[in-house]
């Protein structure tokens, strides 16, 4: 119940944080970003095990626009996800990450 607890204390933040650092998004895109955390911020957080995406997250995943949602990847952001679990929920949700050397700060190729 107390991870429950500090899950939900940390999106909220999470949020707060996103709300505050999209500037770089394109009209249309800090919308899709949002969604994007609140359907799936807590599968990718750096804190805590690799946990299966739900189905209404990989429903998203597979739809955004990747490029766009790397429009809204912040150094603020960049401190709260893992890259590797970001790859294991798309391997999981079946979409493909286009290859690329940078998703907004983070650098995520040779």
């Amino acid at each position: 119940m107390k991870n429950i607890f500090l899950l939900s204390v940390f999106l909220v933040l999470l949020v707060g944080v996103l709300n505050s650092s999209t500037g770089n998004a394109q009209p249309g895109c800090e919308d899709e970003f949002k969604s994007l955390v609140d359907l799936c911020g807590k599968y990718v957080l750096k804190e805590g095990p690799k946990i299966r995406p739900s189905r209404r997250c990989c429903r998203l995943v597979r739809e955004v626009d990747v490029n766009c949602i790397c429009m809204s990847v912040t150094k603020e952001i960049e401190k709260l996800i893992s890259m590797d679990k970001v790859f294991y929920v798309a391997a999981s949700c079946h979409r493909q990450i286009p290859h690329m050397k940078k998703c907004g700060v983070i650098k995520i190729g040779g």
